[in-house]
């Protein structure tokens, strides 16, 4: 169980730095691999190497009005196995989580243990869109306990909508209950500006988007100039999200 690193976990992060994780699109396959980097199921990953998060495709399924189901849990139990994953770096599986449903996510939580299936880092989930519900934040790090890693699911909200809705109490929640070594929050930092909104927030160690590639197959580039060929400027657009990052957090 790791229990020295979990004792480790900081309470005050205003220094570190936040990872930008990548999300790869067919495109781009083999030339961010310098990156961290998230691929949703059925995709298969590419070598981890700083880490590779495997997602359970839950946002997509909530796009088109499904959820996972036991018969998905199977299949994606199989997945992550075949690609090393567990509850931890460098290959983590995102639990079978329903966007943005945490009640449902805790039941899918007790089947895939049922089932006896691999390890999985718990995703925190809100109850409605644009809302900061820490009731519910709280039960769920009552329900989870301690982990490793572990996943907040964005409701929808930019950097400073999050810093202005308590969405710091929630990570604090998060960090002080469940002890974790490593916060990601799922599907954050939409543009330039959002990415430096969200390093307001205290004590998360990573984000992820798809931002920086669909911006770039509309010609936008986030530093610069767009390139002829997207996939260039996509790149770009992660090397500079990257950048912004790597600078100290804003002083709140």
């Amino acid at each position: 169980m790791r229990e020295s690193r979990f004792n480790c976990a900081h309470a005050l992060r205003k220094d570190s730095l936040i990872k930008f994780v990548c999300c790869v699109p067919k495109e781009l396959r083999g030339r961010l691999l310098d990156f961290p980097r998230l691929y949703a199921y059925p995709t298969e990953p590419e070598p981890a190497g700083d880490y590779v998060i495997l997602d359970s495709g839950a946002f997509e399924l909530s796009m088109r009005g499904r959820q996972i189901d036991e018969a998905h849990m199977a299949k994606m139990n199989e997945h992550y196995k075949k690609f090393g994953a567990s509850n931890d770096k460098p290959v983590i599986g995102v639990a079978p989580d329903v966007f943005p449903n945490p009640a449902d996510t805790m039941k899918n939580w007790k089947i895939w243990h049922a089932n006896h299936y691999l390890p999985v880092a718990p995703v925190i989930q809100f109850t409605t869109m644009k809302k900061i519900d820490l009731y519910a934040v709280m039960k769920q790090v009552k329900f989870y306990g301690v982990h490793p890693f572990v996943f907040i699911s964005n409701p929808g909200l930019r950097g400073a909508e999050a810093w202005s809705r308590n969405f710091q109490h929630a990570v604090n929640l998060v960090r002080e209950n469940m002890k974790p070594n490593w916060i990601h929050i799922l599907g954050a930092g939409w543009d330039r500006q959002d990415i430096m909104d969200w390093r307001r927030i205290d004590g998360v160690d990573s984000i992820d988007t798809i931002a920086y590639y669909t911006a770039a197959r509309e010609g936008f580039a986030w530093s610069g100039v767009a390139a002829d060929d997207w996939k260039v400027t996509a790149i770009n657009n992660a090397v500079m999200a990257r950048g912004l990052l790597s600078q100290k957090r804003a002083k709140n």
